[in-house]
């Protein structure tokens, strides 16, 4: 074999490997609970920056993240929580096991 074979197979490998531990590691799911999680602690949060400059907006994305989980779609609702605390500079809380 030649060095630019064997380079280009060592490479191959080493990209299959970088993809097989990416699929091992899958985003945290979407669901009641963790729009739960995400609900509260942007009440919690929610009178600590009640002179926040969006915190009108933010209100709404919560409002429509809560709606969205409330009709099942836990994908989006879960981004709408998501947004809402970011929207107050809050950091998402990690996902409970």
């Amino acid at each position: 074999m030649s060095t630019k074979t064997l380079e280009l197979t060592a490479t191959l490998a080493a990209l299959a490997m970088s993809g097989m531990a990416m699929a091992a590691t899958p985003a945290p799911m979407a669901n009641q609970a963790r729009c739960d999680q995400l609900s509260a602690q942007f009440d919690s949060a929610k009178a600590a920056h009640a002179t926040a400059p969006n915190l009108a907006a933010a209100t709404a994305s919560r409002d429509k993240g809560v709606a969205a989980c409330k009709a099942g779609d836990f994908k989006n609702g879960t981004h709408e929580l998501n947004v809402a605390l970011h929207d107050l500079n809050v950091k998402p809380s990690a996902v409970k096991k």
